[in-house]
């Protein structure tokens, strides 16, 4: 381990300066780090293992498209109250360790279920409620884990790599169960036997054997070498334990606060367009008639070449702590790549349409880490798991609209109506940058880590803002107009939730 100061720069001796606070950074924070991430990899694998057998389950189990549906739907249906609720309770009040613990279980557990799948359908959308209910209690942690174990300066680095792991057990999952189905029972046109769905059913049982072997057995070691909280913290947010406020508090501070419920919302429209757009892909390519496979090959991009632009604005973050910059940078390059992506769609070169997809990947996947570490700074004392519950709730909701929205719109839709339903999207991404550069940053969490006071006007008790009455300018007058509606806003709030 390292031996910092408040600032997590210098290194210091054994010897405590009196007016320095000496934390301490530990190696093992990577091994808690992977651990973790390991652990977000399999629950993408798990929830979405039977996504590419889709088309095969119904027509095997003789399913019609609502039931089918529902294995998939469950998890949002659920996510609201498991996020915001269950999981709060656990990782405030028990902390990470029993949470990975607890969703560890869960995760299992829906695989195991699933194995009677050949008795009935319902054991699997049985299995998916078990898992659905304990997910949130590792998706709102990486900022958590971030703050525990990271040190100031590798929070946002931490966050993003754990926050992103999901990304490559979504891609892994498309891929891994088709190992177990024979060629002859993918091919579009399913016309199968009698003899042909006993087959498929006994290829369907091993796909989900073997995955809740390997993931259980993953599993079993992360928990292992997971460690909770270290004895001794590695910065001041980490070892300010007096701030931390109650649950009920928690939410109350965090929704009479404008400044974080703005910044949150615009990146998870941004964010929840993206992976909308991402998970309904294949109606882009068919309007095109590109294919199956170029859709999923496009979707795949977004993904991973996402990782590369998340470590981008990583960078960024850390070298200039401009975290509104680079909120709004990603809205405008979103802006920027969808509009390109769109235009060369009607290139109808399945390749520039490919590139296309990665950028935009590139420039909106890092919504999500920029989301739960921008609105942790500006929600401080509020605590980092209860911010992320928030996040990925209305990550979950846009997904869910702007998916509805996609599959009403683009069932059989023309090349023109996708390009249309294309820069409306790119038009609400930029609204979502120009709210973010509106916004008044406060970085509170970073005061606190540098040892600075914050005041009462960081904490919104701010006096009413003045306004310039021989200002003539629109802009002025519009950033204005804003900053009093938040003042009001937070005010009538907290009378509110006084009252």
């Amino acid at each position: 381990s390292e031996t910092a100061n408040h600032e997590n720069g210098p290194l210091l001796n054994n010897s405590k300066p009196e007016d320095k606070e000496e934390y301490t950074i530990y190696g093992y924070r990577w091994v808690t780090l992977t651990a973790f991430s390991m652990v977000m990899f399999c629950n993408n694998i798990s929830s979405g293992y039977f996504n590419p057998l889709f088309e095969i389950i119904k027509e095997t189990y003789n399913i019609d498209l609502i039931e089918a549906d529902l294995a998939l739907l469950i998890y949002i249906v659920l996510f609201p109250f498991a996020s915001l609720f269950l999981a709060n309770l656990v990782l405030k009040y028990l902390g990470t360790q029993w949470g990975l613990i607890i969703a560890s279980i869960g995760m299992s557990g829906s695989l195991w279920v699933r194995l009677a799948v050949n008795s009935s359908w319902y054991w699997v959308v049985a299995g998916n409620v078990l898992g659905g209910l304990t997910q949130p209690m590792i998706l709102n942690a990486p900022p958590k884990i971030s703050v525990d174990w990271f040190p100031a300066k590798e929070r946002m680095a931490a966050t993003t790599i754990s926050s992103l792991a999901p990304l490559a057990g979504t891609g892994l999952a498309m891929f891994m169960p088709l190992f177990f189905i024979s060629e002859k029972y993918k091919d579009e046109e399913k016309n199968y036997t009698l003899a042909d769905k006993d087959v498929i059913k006994g290829e369907i049982f091993n796909a989900f054997l073997y995955c809740a072997i390997i993931i259980t057995a993953i599993l079993v070691v992360c928990i292992i070498f997971f460690r909770p909280k270290p004895k001794t913290p590695p910065s001041a947010v980490s070892s300010d334990t007096d701030a931390k406020l109650s649950l009920w508090k928690d939410f109350v501070s965090l929704f009479c606060n404008p400044q974080a419920m703005t910044a949150i919302g615009a990146l998870c429209v941004a964010w929840g367009i993206e992976s909308a757009i991402s998970a309904n892909i294949q109606a882009f390519t068919k309007a095109f008639d590109m294919g199956a496979t170029w859709g999923s090959s496009q979707g795949l991009m977004m993904n991973y070449v996402g990782f590369g632009g998340a470590l981008a604005i990583n960078y960024l973050i850390m070298k200039t702590k401009k975290y509104k910059l680079s909120a709004a940078l990603v809205c405008f390059c979103g802006t920027a790549t969808a509009t390109l992506w769109v235009l060369l769609y009607f290139t109808y070169i399945p390749g520039l349409s490919l590139l296309g997809a990665g950028l935009f990947g590139f420039s909106v996947v890092p919504a999500g880490p920029v989301a739960y570490e921008f609105g942790a700074e500006l929600a401080y004392p509020v605590s980092e798991e209860v911010v992320a519950s928030l996040v990925n709730t209305l990550f979950q909701i846009m997904i869910a609209i702007f998916f509805g929205i996609s599959g009403a719109v683009m069932n059989d839709a023309t090349p023109a109506m996708t390009g249309w339903f294309g820069m409306a999207c790119c038009i609400i991404i930029l609204v979502c940058g120009l709210i973010l550069i509106f916004l008044k940053e406060t970085l509170r969490r970073s005061k606190k880590d540098q040892g600075l006071e914050i005041t009462a006007a960081d904490e919104g008790e701010t006096e009413k803002p003045a306004v310039d009455a021989n200002s003539s300018s629109a802009g002025l007058e519009l950033i204005q107009d804003y900053n009093q509606c938040c003042y009001y806003l937070h005010k009538y709030c907290k009378l509110c939730f006084e009252k």
